[in-house]
């Protein structure tokens, strides 16, 4: 115990490095401050994050765009992403000053587009990453995965490189209990503990649901594909034909696709209430398979209780807040 004319002992200093991708990957930015603010109630906590550059395209265009991000890859040309000059250029000054009790890093993806550091004790919070391809190359009927070799290949090359980075790895982080199998040794961490709330004044429309989400984000045009290729053809094979109402930014096109037309999906594009939006459906939907970061569509629907469909994916994380609420 400090005697009362003792100074407390000076706290250790933790490096905490991510990635803020605006909102095409707001998930990936809420969980790194989730986890500042686990390590801010026992460390001095610095925070530094890296700002990736993205290319806008239209919707027509967007599978091209996934096809080169996939053969990238694929060969391991380079990194998911690269940091701004001036980001690096920060990072590497933080991590030259060598004096941190620990270095936490958010992604797989991140440590090596700062350069593989190896600091003498390096967190690695791996999150989802690789176990949403370890689980999506397991499944063949999975539409998502057109090239099972290709995917192969690529979850091989995950394999290597966590082996790799497992060397110099003081401990691995998950958010999904399921997955620490796949990582010996690992440590869960969980998103967001949640307190499942009510919102006022709700008046669902019938048969109205809601997808809230950037269609400049790759998972959630994916997941959205899905409901189109997948799920709507089941509900309409048993006469029921809801109406899916999509809101948030969308790639120039979308909104004239005869394809998501015919499902009942219209585009709303932001709005200026969207617990008005929240009020009037009857559940969201989160069909989301891939990604990262904490599932944003889970944290609203709990926080204002309605009711959510979502894939075991979107979940992840969550399940002991789930169960509370339950």
């Amino acid at each position: 115990m400090t005697r009362p004319d003792q100074s407390p002992p000076p706290r250790k200093k933790v490096l905490l490095i991510g990635v803020d991708q605006g909102n095409r990957g707001a998930g990936g930015t809420v969980r790194t401050m989730a986890i500042k603010s686990v390590l801010d109630d026992r460390y001095d906590v610095t925070l530094a994050l890296i700002r990736p550059s993205h290319v806008d395209v239209d919707h027509r265009f967007e599978p091209l765009l996934r096809v080169f991000y996939n053969i990238r890859r694929f060969l391991s040309l380079t990194p998911p992403y690269m940091p701004q000059r001036k980001d690096r250029e920060k990072i590497d000054k933080l991590l030259s000053q060598n004096d941190y009790f620990a270095v936490v890093v958010r992604y797989l993806a991140t440590y090596y587009a700062i350069g593989a550091p190896n600091p003498r004790n390096l967190v690695i919070d791996l999150d989802d990453e690789p176990m949403s391809h370890y689980r999506s190359s397991s499944n063949p009927e999975n539409p998502s995965i057109p090239h099972q070799r290709a995917v192969d290949r690529v979850v091989g090359m995950i394999r290597d490189r966590l082996h790799d980075a497992g060397q110099m790895a003081h401990s691995f982080w998950l958010s999904n209990t399921r997955d620490l199998e796949k990582v010996p040794g690992a440590i869960c961490v969980p998103n967001l503990s949640l307190q499942a709330g009510r919102l006022p004044d709700r008046a669902p429309e019938q048969d109205s649901f809601l997808f809230v989400g950037s269609m400049r984000y790759h998972p959630n045009i994916r997941g959205l594909e899905t409901y189109r290729d997948r799920i709507f053809p089941i509900l309409k094979s048993r006469g029921y034909t809801p109406r899916l109402r999509v809101v948030g930014e969308h790639l120039a096109g979308m909104g004239a696709d005869p394809s998501f037309a015919a499902c009942n999906i219209t585009f709303e594009g932001y709005v200026d209430d969207l617990q008005a939006a929240y009020r009037t459906a009857m559940a969201a939907i989160s069909p989301v398979e891939h990604g990262g970061g904490t599932s944003i569509k889970v944290i609203e629907c709990m926080t204002l209780g309605i009711p959510i469909v979502a894939s075991e994916f979107s979940l992840r994380g969550y399940a002991e807040a789930i169960s509370s609420a339950i």
